[in-house]
């Protein structure tokens, strides 16, 4: 079986651009990891959120929706110039989210109360 020329120069591109990506994503995740803070625990909040409520938390197009809106939420932070502005932003965001969170599934459950007293009685 012949041995590629290429195979060793593909491993030593491969190798260097894994070196890239790594060195980069550490980067822009230190830079940045308060924003990847707010959309991760946002969209723990809205599947929690979705798994009290409806239960269906097994469709990914609510999952993508929530996803956008986050984005679109977070793209506004970077017009922001400084980084104390940038957190004041985020952290009123974040409790905006859950606010609307806790109304949501408090409207949910009372819901759910009247419609079952109306049921039995």
């Amino acid at each position: 079986m012949k041995k590629s020329i290429h195979s060793s120069s593909f491993n030593e591109k491969m190798s260097k651009l894994k070196i890239f990506f790594k060195k980069h994503y550490v980067e822009f995740f230190k830079d940045f990891s308060l924003l990847f803070c707010f959309i991760v625990t946002s969209l723990i909040n809205t599947l929690l959120l979705r798994i009290i409520t409806t239960g269906n938390y097994i469709y990914i197009k609510p999952l993508i929706a929530d996803l956008g809106m986050l984005f679109i939420i977070s793209s506004f932070m970077f017009s922001l110039k400084t980084e104390k502005k940038r957190r004041r932003y985020l952290l009123f965001w974040c409790f905006f989210t859950s606010i609307l969170c806790i109304i949501h599934s408090v409207y949910y459950i009372i819901l759910i109360m009247i419609l079952l007293r109306q049921y039995l009685f």
